[in-house]
């Protein structure tokens, strides 16, 4: 149901948070688990054509620590990243699809005690896809 007039009945978007915390300090922080969780999606989308922006952001969080080679106990900090797609319906049969990912460049920073030094850093970089769907 569209209830804006115009050229704006075709925006949209969503937003959530997710905040997780432990009553017990024995289990916490969880490992791989971030406190603070945030995804932000903005979209304009048409019969013919839509652009989706996603914002995907988590704050720092622990990783297991169980005395192995990687050393004592590792954490990841913060990070952010924005990714966007692009689709054109040339017709009922074929669409083409440009999507854009790690649009800020964010890399992930794994480090001991220090966020200063780095143990281990993930880096994919800024990535497009170009894609032809035909259905027959």
């Amino acid at each position: 149901m569209d209830f804006l007039p115009g050229f704006w009945k075709n925006f949209g978007g969503s937003f959530n948070y997710a905040y997780t915390t432990s009553k017990s300090p024995a289990i916490a922080p969880f490992p791989g688990i971030s406190k603070h969780n945030v995804n932000v999606i903005g979209y304009y989308e048409t019969p013919k054509y839509g652009i989706r922006a996603v914002y995907n952001y988590r704050s720092d969080y622990a990783l297991n620590a169980n005395g192995t080679y990687t050393g004592a106990a590792r954490s990841v900090r913060a990070r952010g990243q924005l990714d966007m797609s692009a689709s054109y319906n040339v017709n009922d049969n074929l669409t083409v699809s440009l999507d854009a990912y790690n649009l800020t460049d964010s890399k992930r920073f794994e480090y001991e005690n220090d966020t200063k030094v780095s143990r281990w850093v993930d880096y994919d970089g800024r990535t497009f896809t170009l894609t032809a769907r035909a259905t027959f």
